[in-house]
């Protein structure tokens, strides 16, 4: 998990590593691929949250991976199933 260092009221979350197995990075990037185009919660936040902000497709790609990952933790931690046309 990422560390977070506080100065003052200014929270700082730690840079993304590449730490791990790269393959398993491509993996996620390919999924995230593809739930770019099928599903609406994912396809909304990619285009509307990164691509309009003028980030760099990689950028964007990377940050729908990281909410991937943080989807398939709550959906294992509470042992919930995702709903794809949810929104919050």
């Amino acid at each position: 998990m990422s560390k977070f260092y506080q100065s003052g009221t200014m929270f700082k979350r730690e840079k993304i590593s590449k730490k791990g197995s790269p393959i398993f990075r491509y993996a996620l990037a390919l999924c995230v691929q593809k739930l770019r185009i099928h599903s609406p919660v994912f396809s909304d936040y990619y285009y509307y949250s990164k691509i309009q902000e003028g980030k760099p497709t990689n950028v964007a790609i990377t940050a729908t991976t990281r909410k991937l990952i943080r989807a398939v933790w709550k959906m294992m931690k509470t042992n919930k199933v995702f709903d794809n046309l949810k929104k919050k």
